[in-house]
């Protein structure tokens, strides 16, 4: 999966990391948040904004459509 990112790094927290699993939030500049979970043979990705599949198969967020079903996961301090 290929989403469409401003040109910079994002600030990342890692909210998991164990042998079987990384969990981490990924916050951009734009206001784009996206949430990651890594598991032995799967990735599961939710962001703030709904994701639009462009024609080249990549995935751009829609800042006209907030993903009202996002669940921020909570910062590590």
């Amino acid at each position: 999966m290929n989403i469409n990112t401003p040109n910079e790094l994002p600030r990342v927290d890692i909210i998991d990391r164990s042998k079987n699993r990384l969990y981490a939030r990924h916050e951009y500049s734009n206001g784009l948040i996206l949430v990651s979970e890594i598991t032995p043979g799967n990735l599961k990705v939710s962001s703030n904004y709904k994701l639009l599949k462009e024609s080249d198969g990549t995935y751009s967020p829609d800042f006209d459509s907030p993903n009202f079903d996002f669940y921020e996961c909570p910062r590590v301090i």
